[in-house]
C-alpha cells in the first residue's frame, strides 16, 4: 500500500495564504470601479502567494527555493498595495488590520519553509 505525499493544502502556510487571497478578493471588490489597476494588482499578488506555495511543493529543492523567493516578493508587493489602498481610502483600518494579520501569519510560516529548501545543489540564484 502506497502512502500519498502530503498535499500543499495540508500546509498551514498555504491555508493562510489561501485565506489571504480570498480576503483580498472580497475587499478589492469594493473599490474595483474606483481603481481597477490597484485591485487587480492586489489580487494577482495574493493569488501568486498561494499558487507559488503550492508550486514549490512539486519542485526540486533548488526550484522550490526560487519559487518561494518569488512568493516572498509577491507578499511584499501585496503588503505595500494594502498600505497604499488604506492611504487612498479604499480600505478601512479594521480591514487593513485583518489583512496585515493574515499577511504576518503567512510570512511567519513561510520562513521555515524557505529554510527547509536551502539550496544545496543546482543553479546559483541571481
Amino acid at each position: 500500500m502506497s502512502v500519498a505525499a502530503p498535499s500543499h493544502r495540508d500546509l498551514p502556510v498555504w491555508q493562510r495564504a489561501d485565506d489571504l487571497a480570498q480576503m483580498v478578493y472580497r475587499l478589492t471588490w469594493k473599490f474595483m470601479q474606483a481603481d481597477p489597476g490597484l485591485a487587480q494588482r492586489m489580487r494577482a499578488a495574493a493569488i501568486s502567494v498561494a499558487a507559488g506555495i503550492a508550486a514549490s511543493q512539486r519542485s526540486a529543492r533548488w526550484q522550490a527555493r526560487r519559487t518561494l523567493l518569488a512568493v516572498s516578493l509577491a507578499l511584499a508587493e501585496l503588503e505595500y498595495c494594502m498600505h497604499f489602498a488604506r492611504r487612498a481610502g479604499f480600505i478601512g483600518d479594521a480591514d487593513l488590520h485583518r489583512l496585515t494579520s493574515l499577511e504576518g501569519e503567512v510570512s511567519h510560516h513561510l520562513a521555515p519553509l524557505m529554510s527547509a529548501n536551502v539550496e544545496t545543489r543546482g543553479p546559483a540564484l541571481p
